[in-house]
């Protein structure tokens, strides 16, 4: 990976809707960002097209049986990642997560997550889903960053556990 790693995230409430305002707000940047990350994406498979951004690959997860939801990222094209599937999960009413595993070979690849937990969850059920998914093998051999709206007074501590588990 060369440089920095820059990410911006943005809660759209509807990326269908919202695709040119943020565009527009990217465009004001110098520089591109490395990972765009959004929730409330609100995503359907036939918009997809639509949605993309040049130079930009795109990951997203939508939720199942309910409307609304859904996380994404659009990941630099230039960067070599692939989605970890075993990171990213729908769990209706409770939370959606999108982990892409961005490959450095110089270093320790990155774990990037984009977090949803929805309004009115459990905090504890929400916790212990997302211990379950980063208390794996794999991200003890990767350096992590979490990206959400909700959960910072949650995961904070949790990250830095995780770091300093590294």
């Amino acid at each position: 990976m060369k440089g920095n790693l820059s990410i911006i995230h943005f809660n759209s409430r509807s990326l269908n809707c919202n695709i040119s305002k943020i565009k527009d707000y990217l465009n004001q940047f110098k520089e591109n960002f490395t990972i765009i990350a959004v929730s409330g994406t609100w995503i359907k498979n036939e918009e997809l097209d639509e949605l993309q951004i040049e130079g930009y690959d795109l990951y997203n997860i939508n939720r199942r049986n309910k409307k609304g939801g859904g996380v994404a990222f659009y990941i630099n094209s230039s960067l070599r990642c692939k989605v970890v599937d075993n990171m990213t999960v729908v769990v209706d009413n409770i939370i959606e997560i999108i982990t892409v595993e961005i490959i450095n070979e110089k270093s320790k690849n990155v774990l990037v997550s984009c977090v949803y937990r929805a309004p009115g969850t459990s905090v504890e059920t929400f916790t212990d889903i997302i211990t379950e998914l980063f208390d794996q093998k794999s991200t003890k051999k990767c350096f992590c960053v979490v990206i959400s709206t909700l959960i910072w007074t949650i995961l904070v501590d949790l990250i830095l556990y995780m770091i300093l588990q590294m």
